[in-house]
Formats: C-alpha cells, sequence, structure tokens
C-alpha cells in the first residue's frame, strides 16, 4: 500500500503537516497578549510544582518524617481531595469566574505561600491539611488554565493551542522533577520546598504585570 501512493503522500505528508500545525499554534501563542503569559504560567505550574509534587513529597515522608508508603499515601490522598474540592467548587459557580486571570495568579502566590510553609517543617498535624489545600489550588490553577486557552484560543487554531497547552503543563514535568532530584541532593528536601516556593511566589509576581491579571472571558466557553 505504502508503494502504491503518490510521491508526497502518506506518513511523510503527515508528519509535514503535524510540523505545520505545531510551529502555527506557537506563533499564534507568541502573538497573543494573555495566550503567551498564560502558557508561561502553565508551564511554571508543571515544572515547579510537579518537580515538588513527584520527587520531593515522597522524599520528604521519608526522610524529613521518618514515615513510610501508608504516611506517603495520605499525603497522596489529602492532595488529590484538595483537587476534587477545588474542581467540585469550581462546577457550582454560577456564570464562572469574573476575573480567572486574577484568580489563577492568586493561587499561583497562595500555592508557593503553602510550599514555604511546608518547608519549614510543620508538625504532622499541619502537614496533612496544608497539602488538601495545596491541592485545592493545584486544581484552581489547572481548571482555570485550561478554560482559559480554550476561551482565549482563535476558534482556527484552538485544538493546536490546547495541545501547547497540555505540553506546557506535562512537558515540562520530567525535566521539573528531574531538577527537583538534583537540588534535594545538593540543599536537602525542606530547603528545595522553600526554594520551589519561592520560585512560584516569583513567577506569580511577575504575572501581575502581564495581561493575565486584566483577562476577562471575552465568549462563554463550556466548562470541561
Amino acid at each position: 500500500m505504502r508503494a502504491s501512493q503518490p510521491p508526497g503522500q502518506g506518513l511523510a505528508e503527515g508528519r509535514q503537516r503535524g510540523r505545520q500545525g505545531i510551529w502555527s499554534g506557537l506563533k499564534e501563542v507568541w502573538r497573543h497578549p494573555r495566550l503567551l503569559p498564560l502558557m508561561l504560567m502553565v508551564a511554571a505550574t508543571g515544572f515547579i510544582g510537579f518537580g515538588a509534587y513527584l520527587v520531593a513529597m515522597p522524599l520528604m515522608a521519608r526522610e524529613v518524617y521518618q514515615a513510610g508508603p501508608g504516611f506517603y499515601a495520605g499525603l497522596q490522598l489529602c492532595f488529590a481531595v484538595g483537587v476534587l474540592l477545588s474542581n467540585t467548587i469550581y462546577i457550582r459557580l454560577v456564570g464562572g469566574i469574573s476575573w480567572p486571570g486574577r484568580v489563577l495568579l492568586i493561587s499561583l502566590f497562595c500555592r508557593g505561600v503553602i510550599m514555604v510553609v511546608i518547608g519549614l517543617h510543620v508538625p504532622v498535624l499541619a502537614l496533612f491539611p496544608l497539602v488538601v489545600v495545596w491541592g485545592m489550588f493545584s486544581g484552581i490553577s489547572i481548571s482555570l488554565g485550561r478554560v482559559m486557552t480554550h476561551s482565549e484560543a482563535p476558534e482556527s487554531h484552538r485544538s493546536r493551542v490546547v495541545s501547547i497547552y497540555q505540553l506546557a503543563l506535562l512537558g515540562t514535568a520530567p525535566l521539573g522533577a528531574w531538577v527537583s532530584g538534583e537540588l534535594i541532593h545538593l540543599w536537602g528536601v525542606l530547603n528545595v520546598f522553600v526554594i520551589l516556593g519561592v520560585a512560584v511566589l516569583l513567577a506569580s509576581v511577575v504575572g501581575l504585570f502581564s495581561q493575565l491579571w486584566k483577562s476577562r472571558p471575552e465568549k462563554p466557553v463550556a466548562r470541561p
């Protein structure tokens, strides 16, 4: 079947169209005054947030609190409960959020504060509620980032821009996990929690000077 295809057709043409689609989506994001800072904040979420979640949190459970798998499973459960609570609250908000960019940046700032506090070696009774709140703010920022991507992206490039959102969120996670592991090797897990928290705080402060702070939904978009 491959031999019977005309020259330029088939997989090669599909790859070429795929590359062109990715580049056109990147150009659209680069030119857009709100999509560009949004993708940068999403990339910061994937790089810093997932690095702390995937690497720092399990090492903290073992090395700082001298606990086993059950303790870490409890932390995972608390984080998941927080994400579930935030999405449940968001779904019940009639009419959505008037200033999604501001809520996104505020949630990012609060996540940074929580990570810094966790890095101060809080008691166990305070750690689990903090992880729940951490999960809530993470769920808010991820949900709002996805909704804003759908809302801001032009219809002609929406699927490509959404794919870039996924790449910014999940594609940076492995790199963030690796960097977190290297930093923990150098400075210890609690110090890295503080460092990552400060990095999140700085990212949210930088976002205040972008169009994200002023963004409002231009057209209604169904919640995913």
